[in-house]
């Protein structure tokens, strides 16, 4: 779901030390999110089946004013410990239009070969999903927001 009112496309970027999965999302402003107690999933899928899932659990984000985060810089380099999980970032979009969710993940993304992929997130009971046809690029696949 579109929160911002400029381009957040997610991203597959094939990249020769490991794939990156880059996904902009966002709940509506009358979702109650709370990652503090609440775990976290993403999953990405496509015809042949999952090609990406991750969860954290609530002791995984660090709060600061503005939101949620999850960070762990091994990812990047294989080392992770959260399924390729680097950066998840949950916060309220200011001016009240709903919360984003920013997912960087950094995994083996070969199967990505059908442009019709479904992207699902849930925060504890909380979920959005939404299937789209992605449009290839030069660097892997985007998925432009309307």
């Amino acid at each position: 779901m579109p929160v911002c009112h400029h381009p957040c496309p997610d991203k597959i970027r094939r990249r020769p030390t490991g794939d990156l999965l880059q996904v902009r999302s966002g709940f509506a402003p009358t979702t109650a999110l709370d990652p503090s107690t609440q775990p976290f999933e993403i999953i990405v899928r496509n015809a042949s089946g999952i090609l990406y899932q991750a969860s954290l659990s609530p002791g995984d984000f660090v709060k600061s004013t503005n939101g949620f985060t999850f960070k762990d810089l091994g990812a990047r380099r294989g080392q992770g410990i959260r399924n390729g999980l680097s950066t998840v970032r949950i916060a309220p979009v200011p001016g009240g239009t709903g919360t984003r969710i920013n997912v960087d993940a950094f995994a083996d993304l070969a199967a990505a070969t059908d442009p019709l992929m479904t992207v699902e997130i849930r925060v504890g009971a909380r979920r959005i999903a939404y299937t789209e046809t992605w449009s290839p690029r030069r660097f892997g696949w985007q998925l432009s927001h309307r």
